[in-house]
């Protein structure tokens, strides 16, 4: 029975089901019965029935609804009743009317089974009032057998009926001597079974589908427990207390060697708490525990096993002891989940469970790994101070609310196509294997036309250990696709503090949405292994400050918001090839010690109608608009808040110069001549401009003359010749411009005779001017003069000087280079 409530609740309440990312490339859905034969995934099966059944081909789409239904996990163990099946086809189908009277129709044959089921897989709208009919059913069954009717309250396979039978309180403890503890369609209002109500108790004590008001178990030892009933009350095994809580004499928890609480409603409480288990197995599989379970400090020897359960009120495991194998497959926590303290010998599968509130697996202590893939957090979930000594897989996850991991230490974690649709955050966490959020770019291409032989990369739970067979072999939990195995981070995210050793793998991953605005943080982090961002798209803020980083590879990333590499420390390489900038993302390094850094000249180039470059710094610095919101300037200012904007544009300045002497490096160690030369005129002219916005009086009139007019504007800084020649033509005329005004009378040698500089043509004194300035020919023959030509041509052949030594010295370098 275990598969049958597995399958059906798994058919339709779809746990943590795929997701279709816009611009995925997904296969054409299964077209006919005869296709679907080949296929064993159910989702599949399923997604294709919900395509047909949107076409108008209900035959098709209710044949690929029962074949998903077949092809459940251990379906093969269960027979479904036709009446169960048929509900949920028609759930399915979005017959609910239809589907309504078929449930009503169980209740005739199983309807404890049909109270589970509605709990478990139904997605009927008034699912809660079918419950609640069932449940007064039982009532009103229980009403009529104690006023002594002949009530049916189950049906065999074989149709064969059977009743319940009424035994008084005070004749239960003999009823069950007599039956040596088996007791099978009976009515107990009150089953006290402890030391004062019943001073002998058999060994075994098994209840098959009886309907109890209470059970009491306290400080009693035996053999075996096995309930399938249903409790309108509580149901006590565990410690209690003999008057008001914390303020009585405690009454200790039983020991029993195996307990087995399966396919079993209870209404009230379940008290577990300090049971012992030191048998083979302990189940509480299959039951839907509709007030708070306490499990607290329990600890079982053998198999734990909580299978396709439902908490309705939440479950409390604090402090649990678990020294075998583990399973919470498919169960689900309606109510808040407490794991906190809880200590586990061998691997814990959480494969497909539904955590509808919060989760706290906080200050655990797991010896092997765990596995949460293909499951659901609607609330907030936190592994913090937790031990793992293997991996924790969460791929094909589903987290719509935050995600806490801080302070552990993990072999390794898997987030394969799983979705973080709220803010995550993994703070002093150290990875001392692999993390993978998505396929390495090889992989990938290997598997795109079949993703089957990957199956084992997402999914670790394949049925109980010593299952002779697999579950299946074939693409499991909607993975149709390469791409379904690419997680998605829609929120914010913080792997800050924390430190990979091994290989990390974020290839194609998209970070946060458009228009939203979230910050994928790295700060701090180090990454001792591969580290690969390929093909990432970042709508968030991709924040790597202060990283340390063998190699950091952003080829092909697309960034819609930031780049921030500030003090990053990356010892080998931080490419960017082929990677590109949106129209207003930006990009910041300063500080950052890059071994070799990949960027071209092009990622840096002016933002269209901007008046500045992709680099937040020079934005900062002269930008009418400060972006104090910003969280490189956030941090910046830190404690100073009230830094004037006067002061944080100048530290701007100097952020976006040391960038610019990053670039000068860059692109020099690859010899990318034109592209160094370019940095190191931005450097200059943000020297400059830095003294011209906020210098002394003095500063600025000398920027202003020596370092505008005369170094950029002229000499270019010694790397733009052009500006050197139109500095020489500048020159040039106006000398001859100054020996016009100033020098009419001299007399100078022109062509052959003695001749006044008033009668020289135009294109005579520029030639003049010319020579003068080449220091061609410095001893003009010139007769009466005033002293003004001699100082003017002297003055002018100095400035040649100085200007041929600026173009020597930049051809040269430039000829080397």
């Amino acid at each position: 029975m275990i598969s049958f409530f597995l399958v059906l609740w798994c058919t339709l309440a779809g746990v943590g089901g795929a997701h279709a990312s816009a611009g995925k490339v997904r296969p054409p859905p299964v077209s006919s019965l005869e296709a679907a034969a080949d296929v064993d995934d159910p989702r599949a099966l399923r997604r294709a029935a919900r395509h047909w059944l949107d076409a108008g081909d209900m035959d098709l789409a209710r044949g690929l609804f029962e074949r998903a239904l077949d092809r459940e996990e251990l379906l093969h163990y269960a027979k479904l009743r036709s009446s169960h099946r048929e509900a949920l086809i028609l759930e399915a189908m979005g017959q609910h009317e239809a589907a309504a009277r078929q449930w009503r129709t169980s209740f005739g044959e199983d309807l404890q089974t049909s109270i589970l089921l509605l709990r478990m897989a139904s997605s009927h709208p008034d699912r809660e009032g079918l419950v609640v009919e069932a449940i007064d059913e039982v009532r009103s069954r229980v009403a009529r057998a104690k006023a002594g009717e002949k009530v049916q309250t189950y049906t065999t396979s074989k149709g064969a009926p059977r009743y319940l039978t009424v035994i008084p309180d005070d004749e239960a403890v003999s009823t069950l001597l007599k039956s040596k503890g088996r007791l099978s369609y009976c009515y107990i209002e009150n089953l006290d079974l402890s030391a004062d109500a019943a001073p002998e108790m058999p060994p075994v004590v098994a209840l098959n589908r009886c309907i109890v008001g209470n059970i009491r178990i306290p400080d009693r030892e035996f053999e075996k427990l096995q309930l399938k009933v249903i409790v309108l009350g509580e149901l006590s095994v565990g410690k209690t207390w003999a008057g008001a809580v914390n303020k009585s004499a405690t009454i200790g928890a039983s020991q029993v060697q195996d307990i087995m609480v399966r396919e079993s409603v209870v209404l009230g409480d379940a008290n577990f708490q300090d049971l012992h288990s030191s048998g083979r197995i302990a189940y509480f599989v299959l039951s839907s525990f509709e007030g708070a379970a306490d499990f607290r400090d329990t600890r079982i020897d053998g198999m734990a096993d909580f299978r396709f359960s439902v908490f309705r009120q939440g479950a409390n495991l604090k402090g649990a002891r678990l020294l075998s194998d583990v399973y919470f497959g498919h169960s689900r926590y309606i109510g808040p989940a407490s794991f906190r303290g809880m200590y586990s010998e061998q691997d814990l599968y959480f494969d497909s469970t539904v955590f509808e509130d919060t989760a706290s697996f906080d200050k655990c202590e797991w010896v092997r790994g765990a596995t949460f893939e293909n499951s659901r957090f609607a609330g907030p979930v936190s592994f913090n101070s937790t031990k793992m000594g293997g991996r924790l897989n969460m791929s094909r996850a589903v987290f719509e609310n935050t995600l806490t991991v801080k302070e552990m230490e993990l072999a390794g974690m898997d987030l394969i196509g799983s979705e973080l649709r709220a803010d995550a955050s993994f703070v002093d966490v150290s990875f001392q294997g692999k993390v993978r959020f998505s396929l390495d770019d090889v992989t990938r291409a290997r598997h795109l036309g079949d993703p089957t032989p990957l199956l084992s990369l997402y999914r670790d739970y394949q049925g109980d250990k010593d299952a002779p067979e697999p579950l299946t072999t074939q693409s499991s939990y909607g993975v149709e696709h390469v791409d379904d195995l690419v997680a998605r981070v829609d929120g914010n995210l913080s792997f800050a503090n924390s430190v990979f050793r091994g290989f990390v793998i974020f290839e194609r991953v998209q970070f946060g949405q458009p228009g939203m605005a979230r910050v994928a943080q790295f700060y701090n982090t180090q990454f001792g292994g591969e580290t690969h961002f390929e093909r990432t798209t970042w709508h968030a803020v991709a924040d790597f400050t202060t990283i340390f980083a063998n190699e950091l590879s952003l080829n092909e990333a697309t960034f819609h918001h930031s780049l921030i590499l500030d003090d990053a420390n990356i010892t080998g390489r931080a490419t960017l090839t082929d990677a590109v900038f949106a129209e207003d993302a930006d990009l910041s390094f300063y500080g950052a010690e890059i071994s070799t850094f990949q960027i071209d000249q092009g990622h840096i180039d002016p933002i269209e109608g901007k008046g500045h470059h992709r680099l937040f710094y020079e934005r900062c610095a002269i930008d009418d608009d400060l972006p104090r919101g910003d969280i490189r300037l956030s941090r910046l200012l830190r404690g100073q808040e009230d830094l004037p904007d006067d002061a944080l544009r100048q530290i701007c300045y100097d952020r976006v110069i040391d960038e610019f002497v990053g670039l000068k490096q860059s692109f020099g160690d690859r010899a990318m001549t034109d592209a160094e030369d370019w940095s190191y005129w931005w450097i200059k002219h943000h020297e400059l401009m830095k003294d011209l916005r906020h210098g002394s009086l003095y500063e600025r009139v000398k920027g202003v003359i020596i370092g505008w007019l005369v170094f950029e504007l002229s000499f270019g800084w010694g790397v733009r010749l052009g500006n050197l020649g139109i500095c020489v033509l500048a020159i040039t005329v106006l000398f001859a411009v100054l020996y016009r005004v100033f020098c009419p009378e001299t007399i100078v040698q022109y062509k052959g005779d003695d001749v006044p500089m008033r009668e020289i043509p135009w294109e005579g004194l520029i030639y003049i001017s010319l020579q003068t300035l080449g220091a061609f020919n410095t001893g003009w023959d010139f007769g009466e003069d005033d002293w003004r030509f001699q100082y003017l041509n002297t003055l002018q052949t100095y400035l040649g000087y100085i200007i041929l030594t600026f173009f020597v010295g930049a051809y040269t370098r430039m000829i080397l280079a």
